[in-house]
Order: C-alpha cells, then structure tokens, then sequence
C-alpha cells in the first residue's frame, strides 16, 4: 500500500508516510505478468484494491486462497510493496533479534508468522516466489522466524524463493527515473529483466542482475533465498516464472 493507516500494535502506535513509487511497482508486475504467462487463460491474477480489499484480513485471505486452490503444475507469485517494519516477537521464534517482521495494510498488519502458516501446506507439483519490496524485507513473505543465515533452508512445505529488497534491519528507498518514483528493488527488477543479458536465463541469475542494480542505486542490500525440501532446491537454476531464456 502506497499510506497504510496508522498502526496500533503490542502498546505502540506505528504512522506511516505516503509512498509514491507503490502504485507504479504493481501496476508494472501486473502488466510484467500478463505479458509473460500464456496461454492468457493460465494466469489467476489477483490484486486488492484500496480501500476494501487491503485490510490485513483481506490480504491472507486473498493468499490463502491462492494456496488453497493451487494444483499440481502452478507457480503461485506474491508481491508485497509498501511499508515493512518490524514489531516484538509474539512467540518466542525469533531468537537472535525478538523482531517479527510485518507489513502494513488499510487496517491491521500482517506478520511474517502468517507466512510460516501459509507455505506449511504440503501441494505436490506447486511451488512459490514472494518479492517483497519493502524496509525490513529479508524473510518477512517467505518464512516465520529469521535466526538462520543461510541463503538456502532445507524444511518441508511448498518451495519457495524470495527476493527481497532490504536485509532485516535496513531501510528500503524509492528512487525517481523517467519522471516517475519506483521503489528500488522493482525498479531494479525490471531493469534486470529487460536490459541485462542474461538475467532470464535463471533465478539466480535474475537476482544477481537486480541485486547488482539494487547495490549501484542505493544503500541497501537486496537478498534471496530459498526454503523448502532439498530435493527441489534446484528451481533456483530454472527460468524465472516459466520464461524463455534470452538469445
């Protein structure tokens, strides 16, 4: 969300300035999406609207749903732009720095431990990218907890790969380019795909092309990693979202 509302949380109240780079990140992703997922009929796209549909309840419920009617054969995508921050742990899991990571809606916020919950669920065939676009991105849509530093972690539940535009205790920044403000990482993102040589070629590859434009533009640091069981640890070497490699 481009101005989520104020926050109250664990005896704090959290304000939130208006991002204007927001609108643009989804509106580019959704056009990026539509443009790279055929036959047309395969894609399921679904994007809340302000104000009905951003509430923190709205928004699980709309990604429990994807996970819920997923089958065997689909990649399920999940971009969070607007306001990370981070809240006191709630339950115990964050050892190293008793920090939860969230995202601010309309009304309410969505924990990282939502996510541990939402990718639990055992789906053959179905696997999973979160692009979190965000200040305290690392590990906020793609796992629970954040004690483990590794960039690859072996657990049960849907694969899954983030890309992340912050580490967990950085800021995230928007930047002007064309007479428009993007945030960073997205902006990044789409450089990456469609200038870099390349970068189509794979995840990892993809990612490093972004993290390298993230690193020349900003002060942040842009991280991915995966979690899932390790049989399935090689989709970080497949073409990003099913997509051709570049000639």
């Amino acid at each position: 969300m481009s101005r989520p509302a104020a926050v109250e949380y664990d005896g704090k109240r959290f304000r939130f300035k208006t991002l204007r780079g927001v609108d643009g990140d989804i509106a580019w992703f959704e056009s990026f999406f539509r443009s790279i997922v055929q036959p047309p009929q395969l894609l399921v796209l679904l994007r809340p609207h302000e104000p009905r549909e951003t509430g923190a309840e709205d928004i699980k419920a709309m990604l429990q749903q994807l996970v819920d009617e997923a089958r065997s054969g689909d990649l399920i995508v999940v971009v969070l732009s607007g306001h990370g921050f981070q809240v006191r742990d709630a339950n115990g899991d964050e050892v190293t720095d008793r920090l939860d990571e969230a995202f601010a809606s309309s009304q309410g916020i969505v924990v990282d431990d939502f996510f541990a919950t939402l990718w639990a669920k055992q789906l053959a065939g179905v696997s999973a990218v979160v692009i979190v676009d965000t200040c305290n991105a690392d590990s906020l849509g793609i796992m629970g907890f954040s004690t483990r530093p590794l960039d690859e972690v072996i657990d049960s539940g849907i694969p899954r790969l983030s890309i992340s535009a912050s580490e967990q205790w950085e800021k995230a920044s928007e930047q002007k380019s064309a007479g428009k403000v993007r945030g960073v990482l997205s902006l990044a993102f789409e450089d990456a795909w469609t200038l870099v040589p390349g970068a189509r070629d794979s995840y990892r590859s993809l990612f490093a092309a972004t993290a390298e434009l993230v690193g020349a533009r900003s002060s942040q640091q842009a991280r991915m990693r995966y979690y899932g069981p390790r049989e399935q640890a090689q989709m970080i070497d497949a073409p990003p979202f099913g997509a051709q490699p570049q000639k």
